[in-house]
């Protein structure tokens, strides 16, 4: 509650913009030198009634629009990283290789399809032998 003299001094609450209106009425009361004390044996009931209230409305548009900003960057952080250097190591590396370890390579895939990684690893460790 406030004495409708400090309401009309700080004056009123304010027409548009995206601040809660009491916060800004009360700031402004305060700034006027107007004592703020809690009231003694007060109860408050605070009922939401619709989604179509003004603070909702800005919440939501609030949110929006950091989702939004949110996207953008997101987008231009993916953008840069497909134009990195990092992201077009593996290409290069595969134009890099000559095709002997290409095939080498193949051969050892297809051997692990076929017989296992164990059976791999026992030909690897007869041929360091011999």
């Amino acid at each position: 509650m406030f004495r409708r003299i400090a309401f009309n001094q700080a004056g009123g609450y304010r027409e548009k913009g995206m601040e809660p209106e009491d916060q800004l009425l009360f700031k402004k009361m305060l700034e006027l030198k107007w004592q703020a004390k809690k009231a003694h044996n007060t109860r408050l009931e605070y009922r939401q009634h619709s989604d179509q209230q003004a603070n909702i409305k800005k919440n939501s548009d609030r949110e929006l629009l950091f989702y939004k900003s949110r996207v953008k960057e997101l987008e231009k952080e993916l953008h840069d990283w497909h134009r990195s250097y990092l992201y077009r190591i593996p290409r290069a590396l595969k134009k890099m290789i000559p095709n002997k370890v290409k095939d080498f390579l193949r051969k050892i895939q297809s051997t692990i399809r076929k017989d296992g990684l164990a059976r791999l690893l026992v030909r690897i460790f007869h041929s360091l032998r011999k």
